[in-house]
């Protein structure tokens, strides 16, 4: 099945449709809580946010790997390899606009600190970026 045919069967969709359902539904509950909480326990909605986000990543992976063993798109020969790398590709420069975007509106804001944090791990990750483009380069040469 390619992924064509897959998005139209519905398949990816309802699993993940299930899986951001359930996830408003927790979150929603946890802000429920927090508003209920006397003033002495409200840590305790700062732990449960916390174990509510490492529980989504979590679960984005469980659905992610049932995803592919399900659909055999870990399969090296699918396309699906190829378009996941090429999003990544794609994902990265918009993450550094949106870094440089943030560091403007720190900076705007005059919040100087803050702004030259934000274009500094900006800066870090296009190093990180080409120090990895170097050791890939350098194992294929």
């Amino acid at each position: 099945m390619n992924v064509k045919e897959h998005l139209q069967s519905g398949g990816f969709v309802r699993t993940w449709l299930v899986f951001i359902g359930a996830s408003v539904v927790v979150w929603l509950s946890v802000l429920s809580l927090a508003q209920a909480l006397p003033r002495e326990l409200s840590h305790v909605s700062a732990i449960v946010n916390a174990g509510f986000v490492a529980a989504g990543c979590v679960g984005s992976i469980l659905v992610r790997r049932h995803l592919a063993r399900k659909n055999r798109t870990d399969d090296p020969d699918s396309v699906e390899p190829g378009l996941a790398q090429q999003a990544r590709a794609d994902a990265f420069g918009v993450g550094l606009v949106i870094l440089a975007l943030f560091g403007l509106y720190m900076f705007l804001t005059l919040q100087f600190a803050n702004g030259v944090i934000v274009y500094g791990l900006m800066g870090l990750s296009a190093v990180a970026f080409w120090i990895r483009y170097s050791f890939l380069r350098s194992r294929v040469s």
